[in-house]
């Protein structure tokens, strides 16, 4: 059975924990040498079916972290280059359309409301003169 271990480190801290995984893979493959050289004439197929698992899975962890290596040295190395700015989304063009369109509503009926303003002025003007005549 396989499991994903996902976890943070610092990148200066990378050579050191693969350097820690690569080690582990050695530990398996020294028991696999333990295996060939203590096997028996009643199990030898059965024996080397372990040893050459073990054999497999250190060599398919191996590839994994040579990789995941490769990986972060092009990562460091490699300059990045500007991205193209995404295309405007559709639906923020036309809320901006709309709240546009909103705001010139609004100096419309500001200006009508100025002109109601100014002819209730003029008629109370109006009235204060015929009041006062």
């Amino acid at each position: 059975m396989r499991a994903t271990v996902s976890f943070e480190v610092g990148i200066d801290r990378v050579p050191e924990t693969m350097r820690c995984l690569v080690v582990e893979e050695a530990y398996i493959l020294s028991s696999a040498i333990e295996k060939l050289e203590s096997v028996s004439c009643k199990t030898l197929a059965k024996d080397i079916d372990e040893v050459l698992e073990r054999l497999h899975e250190a060599t398919r962890q191996l590839h994994q972290y040579r990789g995941m290596l490769v990986g972060f040295e092009q990562d460091r190395f490699e300059t990045m280059l500007p991205q193209a700015a995404p295309a405007p989304r559709q639906d923020l063009v036309e809320n901006m359309i709309q709240v546009r369109q909103a705001a010139e509503d609004m100096k419309k009926f500001d200006s009508f409301l100025g002109k109601v303003e100014q002819a209730n002025e003029k008629e109370e003007e109006k009235d204060d003169s015929t009041k006062e005549g």
